[in-house]
């Protein structure tokens, strides 16, 4: 009983831990075919994690998408090689117990298991349990959410299609809006992006972060008027007192000013930002490490 607990709690620092070092039996056989990528390219897909348990077995489960906590990783359990590249599972770890790990977003690498080892370790494609994940009435606001999940991952290419198919869905969502902006401008589709902030902008008043991404858009393409008007708006949509987006578009107009050799309201704006700036913001030290 006490081999398979402590079996248990080390498999669980492995799923949990991305640098806890484990060294594999040296005459343990890998799968050499497995590819590893990020996690955020394997959604609903069984994979096998690069770290293995003391005698050389993979963990392998299921990484799939909670739309209210993000990705998640269902351990299903242990597998090892055989000399015939065949895979043989461990009937002991996870036998009652499946843990689900919240997934971080510096885990480490997993390789998607290729179906022809799903018999093998007795799965399906699909597992039952994970439909209910799966199973919403607002298919606008469920992409949407998957789509940021992806943005905030730094994934703008694979939060887009979810994004653009909420967009047609509901166009009078400004949350959206913004997050389809922000995809666009960080794969460089700058005209795309001012083509969903600007009809968004009209909707309503409460355009601070949307005027904020419009900056960027303009920026990007170098028109400095236009720029200039997005983040002056977007200044004055934000609230009064120390606020760190407030801040960031302050920061960021400044840098479009020194671009173009304007040296005083430079300065004039990064002593703006200083002052939106909380203190323990990133803004604020990289104001500070600019000499203000």
């Amino acid at each position: 009983m006490y081999f398979y607990l402590m079996r248990y709690l080390l498999l669980i620092l492995l799923l949990c831990c991305f640098a806890l070092p484990v060294c594999a039996q040296t005459n343990a056989i890998s799968d050499t075919t497995l590819q590893y990528q990020r996690f955020t390219k394997c959604e609903k897909q069984w994979v096998a994690l690069t770290k293995r348990d003391r005698s050389g077995r993979y963990i392998y489960g299921y990484v799939f998408i909670d739309d209210k906590a993000g990705f998640v990783f269902y351990a299903g359990g242990l597998f090892g090689v055989d000399k015939n590249q065949k895979y043989y599972i461990d009937t002991i770890a996870f036998k009652k117990e499946h843990p689900k790990v919240l997934i971080k977003p510096n885990w480490q690498k997993v390789a998607i298991i290729s179906p022809k080892h799903y018999s093998e370790l007795g799965i399906d494609a699909q597992p039952d349990w994970v439909k209910p994940y799966y199973t919403y009435t607002d298919t606008a606001v469920h992409d949407q959410r998957v789509g940021f999940m992806y943005n905030d991952l730094d994934e703008p290419a694979l939060a887009l299609p979810f994004l653009q198919k909420s967009w047609q869905l509901n166009t009078r969502s400004k949350g959206t809006a913004y997050d389809l902006g922000f995809a666009y401008n960080e794969l460089g589709r700058y005209d795309e992006a001012i083509s969903v902030l600007t009809p968004a902008i009209l909707l309503g008043s409460d355009n601070a972060f949307l005027y904020k991404q419009l900056g960027d858009s303009y920026a990007a393409k170098n028109d400095t008027a236009k720029a200039f008007d997005s983040y002056k708006k977007a200044i004055d949509h934000f609230p009064n007192g120390k606020n760190e987006a407030k801040a960031e578009a302050a920061f960021v107009l400044a840098g479009v000013y020194k671009k173009n050799g304007d040296a005083d309201e430079y300065k004039n704006w990064m002593l703006k930002a200083k002052s939106y700036s909380p203190t323990d913001s990133r803004y604020y030290k990289l104001i500070v490490d600019a000499g203000f």
